[in-house]
């Protein structure tokens, strides 16, 4: 038996170990080529996100937001209130102010957001501003729906000297001086009461002097100089005004989570829901938008487009909407029909009488003349 050398493991002397890869012979490098271009276009992936989320473009987005159920939102103290079985909601938008590159996009994308130029939002005017404008709206919202609603019940709603200041205009002497929610109590030593007397006082004044305003802010009484300038053949300051009231019966509205002017129409019918016996609303859902004046007319607001989603979403039987009186806000309303779907019953309506009849009509409850003094 003879002994034989067993061959050694491994591959044939004649091939190469490792074998090579195909190529040009340089192991891994095309892999790490692949790597190269993954790790850039991750940079630049992450570049682009960072630079849509921190530029800022010019551009306000209106979106569907929520609702309100003031059934449950109206409180008064004192007073005789009544249940309710169906539901007034107050409607509101999802605002979003100069919005990023993304936000701009999503706009653009999604037809139930709107893209509005940022200046035809603000007027020119800062955030701050706007904002502390929003909250004075809201505030006023509520004096005049409680007027409104408190006089539609047959109550006396007597004013009080001085007027509250509503509206700002930019680039006029009164926005530098005067604050959205400041209340001019006198001119020149003069209560005022109407705007009447005080335009009467500016008249007196040459273009360029100065009146001497007794405010209050806050609960502080101050006085200020404004200037006085004219706009077409008219001595003005640039400021809205509106009568103050002193309101005889202690109502509490909670809106703490929204600003504007647009729940007035919604916050006039809440009160006088809750303070008559009689539901309202006939168990309806009923859905609202609007602003009122003391004197109970409704005027116009913006985002009905999208609010009628939210009417929508919400269930509503019926939308109380204001009535138009121009081309922009008749588009805005046939947006509203074809978004607020076929099972809603959109509804203008120019005063709250007119409102108050359409509820009656849908099955609501008279509103009784209560007769208080």
């Amino acid at each position: 038996m003879s002994n034989q050398t067993a061959p050694p493991l491994g591959p044939p002397s004649d091939l190469s170990w490792p074998p090579e890869l195909p190529g040009d012979g340089s192991p891994g490098r095309k892999s790490f080529g692949w790597a190269k271009w993954l790790t850039a276009l991750s940079v630049l992936v992450i570049v682009i996100a960072v630079a849509g989320t921190v530029i800022r473009l010019p551009y306000d987005t209106l979106a569907p937001g929520g609702t309100l159920n003031l059934e449950t939102r109206v409180s008064a103290p004192g007073t005789k209130t009544y249940p309710t079985r169906g539901s007034l909601m107050l409607l509101f938008v999802s605002e979003r102010a100069h919005v990023n590159v993304w936000g701009w996009l999503q706009a653009k994308l999604d037809p139930d957001i709107d893209l509005i130029k940022q200046v035809q939002v603000n007027g020119g005017n800062s955030q701050q501003e706007t904002d502390q404008q929003d909250v004075c709206d809201m505030a006023q919202a509520q004096s005049n729906a409680k007027v409104a609603a408190l006089s539609a019940l047959g109550y006396h709603v007597p004013t009080v000297p001085g007027l509250a200041v509503i509206d700002l205009f930019a680039g006029l002497p009164a926005v530098k001086v005067l604050r959205p929610c400041d209340h001019i109590l006198a001119a020149d030593g003069h209560d005022v009461t109407r705007s009447t007397e005080l335009s009467k006082i500016l008249k007196s004044h040459p273009v360029g002097s100065t009146v001497a305003l007794r405010i209050e802010r806050a609960g502080q009484t101050m006085t200020v100089r404004v200037p006085v300038t004219s706009s077409q053949n008219t001595h003005i300051i640039g400021v809205e005004l509106s009568p103050r009231f002193k309101i005889p019966v202690n109502i509490n509205l909670d809106t703490s989570a929204v600003s504007g002017p647009s729940g007035g129409l919604a916050m006039s019918l809440a009160i006088i829901d809750a303070l008559t016996p009689g539901d309202l609303t006939g168990g309806k859902q009923v859905a609202v938008t609007g602003t009122i004046d003391p004197d109970g007319n409704v005027g116009e607001i913006g985002g009905l487009p999208q609010k009628a989603v939210v009417a929508r979403r919400a269930h509503a039987q019926i939308f109380l909407v204001p009535a138009c009186t121009d081309d922009g806000c008749r588009q805005d309303l046939a947006t509203a029909r074809k978004r607020v779907g076929k099972n809603v019953e959109l509804r203008p309506v120019a005063t709250l009488a007119q409102a108050l009849q359409v509820l009656r009509d849908a099955g609501g409850a008279p509103v009784p003349a209560l007769t208080k003094t």
